[in-house]
């Protein structure tokens, strides 16, 4: 090679290289409540407070409540309330909001940085355990063959690393008829998925039910299957889920019966506007070997969110069961009005 090919050869890289370090490092930048502007380096996102490492002032932490919007300029583990996933994303600046973006492409707006319940910079642990959940309490009001008020309440626990996930769910009701007791009823669910990738998941699940006033009055189910999550995102979410299952059913009068039963589940929720959200939550048993064999469980919902963990509720409940007892089909609907809170 020539001498003077390689000089210019040592030129260009002692060019280049003098111009990668004199230029300033990739900074993420906080816009606070006050107008302040940061720029440094999220660390971490953990119990309301930010993390935050400038070159003036070291390692700071900021409440979260101070930050106004977030910019990032490398993807980062985000973990919204109320869910219990991580999901790679970088966080922009869009006039007066904060938006999302997964390495899909896909952008969904931040509301309120007080949503944000985890944010880092490492990926999670595969055995780190997250822990989000709800709780409902409501009165409602029934249409069915008598008209009665109730008490109810329902939530949901979940538990899971990135991996393995835990769902206990629970619904209940107290309902009285002039001042007398007239039902009381209560479900339990354990749900178990094991994420085979981003999408699908295998699946155990487990069911007891205790209804004073019906028949069947107790019911057991146990079983599994393959689910599917389409997205699970802080603007929405949306999974399916079907299996074989085995219900045992308790009848006042006939005794206890077995069945081998198809299940299929579909729930989610989906920002509508403003501070209001739709929900859906749809468990369908279809009965093998029977001449009369749907029994169907919806919920369909509207939450509006007062706070970032508290919510108005109204949520419309249908009961079906084609095989009840001798006394024919059973259609059971009560409309519920109530609050909620989340972690």
């Amino acid at each position: 090679m020539p001498e003077y090919i390689r000089s210019c050869f040592r030129f260009c890289v002692s060019f280049v290289t003098c111009l990668v370090i004199s230029l300033p490092g990739l900074a993420d930048t906080l816009l606070l409540n006050n107008g302040n502007v940061l720029s440094g380096k999220i660390l971490e996102l953990k119990d309301g407070k930010v993390r935050f490492d400038t070159e003036w002032a070291g390692e700071i932490n900021i409440d979260i409540r101070f930050v106004e919007s977030v910019e990032t300029e490398s993807l980062l583990w985000v973990r919204m309330k109320g869910q219990d996933n991580f999901r790679l994303v970088r966080l922009y600046r869009e006039g007066e909001h904060t938006w999302l973006a997964d390495e899909s492409g896909n952008s969904t707006r931040l509301d309120s940085q007080e949503n944000l319940a985890s944010l880092q910079a490492v990926e999670p642990d595969d055995d780190r355990w997250v822990h989000s959940g709800s709780v409902n309490l409501g009165l409602a009001l029934n249409d069915g063959e008598h008209k009665e008020r109730e008490v109810n309440t329902s939530g949901s626990v979940n538990v899971r690393d990135r991996v393995h996930r835990n769902i206990f769910a629970w619904k209940g009701k107290y309902a009285k008829e002039d001042d007398v007791l007239d039902d009381k009823r209560l479900r339990l669910n354990y749900d178990y998925n094991r994420f085979l990738d981003r999408h699908w998941y295998t699946l155990a699940n487990g069911m007891w039910l205790y209804d004073l006033d019906e028949s069947p009055y107790r019911r057991y189910s146990l079983g599994g299957g393959l689910g599917y999550e389409f997205w699970d995102r802080s603007t929405g979410s949306l999974k399916t889920d079907t299996g074989l299952n085995y219900l045992w059913e308790d009848y006042k009068t006939g005794g206890n019966v077995k069945h081998w039963a198809l299940r299929w589940s579909v729930s989610g929720m989906q920002h509508l506007s403003g501070d209001l959200y739709s929900t859906l939550g749809s468990v369908v048993f279809y009965r093998l070997g029977d001449a009369d064999q749907l029994l169907w469980d919806l919920d369909l919902g509207l939450k509006y969110r007062i706070s970032s963990r508290l919510w108005f509720n109204l949520l419309y409940s249908l009961d079906y069961d084609s095989k009840p007892s001798s006394d024919g089909v059973r259609t059971a609907t009560s409309l519920t009005f109530g609050l909620g809170y989340g972690w």
